[in-house]
């Protein structure tokens, strides 16, 4: 009698939090680039989606019999799109109960980092500085005394110049379209499955040093998010506002005092729970052992290019903009 009622008592608090709690035998699929793969955290191996045991995703596969993590450093909302069309991806959706994905921000830093690199390899004294900030000076500070130039304005001035007009370039409504037409895709292969998106966290807000970046971030990420949330309703996905959780919390929930915008430790729990929250996924762990792909990974490796890159970039923008306070 006690086993039935508190049977029934969860029963009643999944329904009055408007959750559903999975049956044994249940599968969680996720989705994206190198924050969904753990990059950044203690004991993450390039290629091995599984070898972070603190990632977001690992930690909310331990709830689940079976988990698939198909991320890739990199990986941009176009790539995703492709990679749906992969056999085993396509195969682990159709068995899938719930789909995470998390992707898009590549496609907004990806075109800046590389319009600042070519500009720098343009621009020998640039180059020169870019390189001073990256060999050696973990700071803002450090670097602005290694990149100390009476041309530092003109360098600021073309820094400046370059990232405002590679972000302008920057198609957001076509990224929209492509995380639409990605969770459309994921509707048709999996269309009994609870999928959910994330949205895309500002990493610059409120960081000194970085005020450059979040003023052309925070513009294209308004209506980066905006899209997604309306792709989600239209394609019965839920969001998990990732964007929101994150805001004024860019030092304690990333690495971005380290030069590196992704999500820390208390960053990728901040993600596992709101993805609870969403899931109660936490109400289900009768597995003992979650059941990973065969190999132990997912998709091969192409590189962190878009959001590792970005280190040696805003080393130099900080830096030239604690020269500009120095000389003010």
């Amino acid at each position: 009698m006690k086993k039935i009622t508190a049977l029934f008592t969860a029963a009643v608090l999944a329904a009055s939090v408007g959750i559903t709690a999975h049956a044994d035998g249940d599968s969680l699929v996720v989705l994206g680039d190198s924050i969904t793969s753990g990059y950044g955290l203690d004991g993450y191996v390039s290629g091995d989606n599984y070898s972070a045991a603190g990632s977001f995703a690992n930690r909310l596969g331990k709830n689940y019999t079976e988990y698939s993590n198909f991320a890739v450093d990199g990986r941009t909302t176009s790539e995703l799109l492709t990679a749906l069309e992969d056999v085993d991806i396509s195969a682990a959706l159709a068995g899938a109960d719930t789909v995470v994905v998390s992707i898009g921000g590549n496609d907004f830093l990806q075109p800046m980092m590389t319009a600042a690199f070519n500009a720098a390899s343009e621009n020998q004294e640039l180059f020169g500085m870019l390189s001073g900030a990256f060999s050696g000076a973990s700071g803002s500070e450090e670097a602005a005394d290694a990149l100390d130039s009476d041309n530092y304005l003109d360098a600021m001035m073309e820094f400046m110049r370059v990232m405002t007009e590679a972000a302008d370039s920057v198609d957001i409504q076509q990224v929209v379209g492509n995380i639409d037409s990605i969770l459309g895709t994921v509707s048709d292969k999996s269309p009994e499955s609870q999928i959910i998106v994330l949205t895309v966290y500002n990493p610059f807000e409120g960081v000194t040093g970085m005020e450059l970046f979040d003023t052309m971030a925070r513009t294209k990420l308004e209506e980066l998010n905006s899209g997604i949330a309306s792709a989600a309703e239209k394609n019965g996905a839920q969001v998990a506002d990732v964007h929101a959780a994150f805001a004024g919390h860019a030092l304690e929930y990333t690495n971005i005092s380290s030069m590196d915008i992704h999500p820390n430790k208390d960053g990728h729990g901040v993600i596992y729970q709101l993805l609870l929250d969403i899931t109660g996924a936490d109400l289900n762990s009768t597995a003992e052992e979650t059941t990973l792909p065969a190999d132990g990974k997912g998709s091969p490796d192409t590189g962190v290019s878009g959001f590792a890159v970005v280190a040696g970039v805003a080393a130099l923008a900080g830096a030239i903009l604690v020269i500009s306070r120095k000389r003010s």
